[in-house]
């Protein structure tokens, strides 16, 4: 039996009302299913770039006087790199040639201590008064207006690579300054977008070592960051650290609580929906099977064997599961650019993009067949074998 007379048999059937809804039932129920996934992906994926990220291995240590050259800290191994607090955060300064409507050019200046921070893509590493752009450029704050209201226009992207031998003119409430844009590097994760960076040298003109000021003094930066080699090491530099006289905290750190409830409340909203689609499923095939006696009947007595109907069945199962699952793939892409662009843009615009598990969704969509065929293909055959045949 060919497929073109597989579909003869099953075509007036396929769009009748009931696997309308049934159709759109599914799609709505996959759709919850695969936003569950995509969040509980989401979540796995950022808790682990986010310990592996150096911001996860810094320390901010103090207890001693400030020395460019440490002996304690140079005999404590696993210690990638030490400074001075001073460059933990980098300043912020206006472009006023990147100005466009009411979005202000903003930039972020960050030094570079390592050579390992950066991945260089085009260009070279700054010199004095020079700075490296990322690959996408935003220069605009997330926040715009009166209200600080959070603004992430995709559209102002610039690509890195066209600011080269760009000199900005960028300025404070008091300075001004010139910087030659010499390289692009690619965007780092937990950056944000419109942060360039520069030599240790040139940073120094624009962060004075002043730290905080009081009515009666002024005080410079006494502390340290360390950053340690790799998090599994982490405990044993601060055991080093402690033995040695120093205190210390983290950079930042990640809340635990609040990861774990961010993967397990739609874990188990996955988990309850994809029982309730078992169940629907189950009903509608059980349902298939007591309405379409006198059809497979009728269908005998026109000569088609048992193995015949049971792969009709089969077929249009398949055909609807199927167009259940594109409908739900187009909601999908609809309901993600929607969140992505109203909820996201904090995260996208710290260089952290949300992925889509298409692989996880191709799984998903192989087992869901996998049960239909097996679980269908037994209720059916029960039905088929109460029929006499010749």
């Amino acid at each position: 039996m060919s497929i073109k007379d597989k579909f003869f048999v099953i075509k007036n059937s396929i769009l009748s009302n009931s696997n309308i809804i049934f159709i759109i039932v599914l799609s709505v129920l996959l759709l919850i299913v695969s936003v569950s996934i995509t969040m509980v992906n989401f979540v796995y994926n950022f808790s682990n770039d986010y310990k592996n990220s150096y911001i996860n291995r810094t320390l901010v240590v103090s207890g001693k006087s400030y020395n460019e050259k440490n002996e304690d800290l140079d005999s404590i191994n696993h210690i990638e790199l030490y400074d001075s607090k001073k460059y933990l955060y980098g300043v912020e300064y206006y472009v006023k040639s990147f100005d466009i409507d009411k979005y202000e050019g903003m930039v972020f200046i960050n030094p570079i201590l390592s050579s390992s921070d950066i991945e260089l893509i085009t260009g070279s590493y700054p010199n004095d008064n020079e700075i490296i752009c990322p690959i996408n450029f935003y220069p605009y704050s997330l926040y715009q207006g009166d209200n600080f209201d959070m603004v992430f226009n995709k559209k102002l992207l610039i690509n890195g690579n066209s600011m080269i031998n760009t000199v900005l003119k960028i300025s404070d409430n008091e300075n001004n300054y010139d910087f030659k844009v010499v390289g692009s590097y690619k965007n780092i994760i937990f950056d944000e977008a419109y942060t360039c960076y520069t030599n240790k040298n040139t940073f120094d003109k624009l962060k004075s070592n002043i730290e905080i000021c009081s009515d009666q003094e002024c005080l410079t930066y006494d502390s340290y960051i360390v950053r340690v080699d790799d998090i599994k090491n982490m405990d044993y530099v601060k055991n080093e650290l402690t033995n040695r006289g120093y205190s210390y905290m983290n950079y930042n750190f990640l809340d635990q609580d609040l990861i774990n409830n961010l993967s397990s409340i739609p874990l188990f909203v996955g988990i309850i929906v994809i029982f309730v689609m078992v169940i629907i499923l189950s009903i509608y095939i059980y349902k298939y099977r007591k309405n379409n006696n006198n059809k497979i009947k009728m269908l005998k007595a026109l000569g088609f064997s048992k193995h015949n109907i049971l792969n009709i069945f089969y077929l249009k199962m398949f055909i609807i599961y199927t167009l259940s699952y594109l409908i739900h793939v187009i909601l999908f892409i609809v309901t993600f650019n929607v969140v992505s662009n109203k909820f996201l843009s904090e995260i996208i615009y710290s260089n952290y993009y949300v992925k889509i598990p298409v692989l996880l969704f191709f799984i998903e969509y192989v087992i869901i067949l996998i049960y239909i065929i097996i679980y269908s293909g037994t209720v059916i055959k029960k039905t088929i074998s109460k029929v006499d045949w010749i």
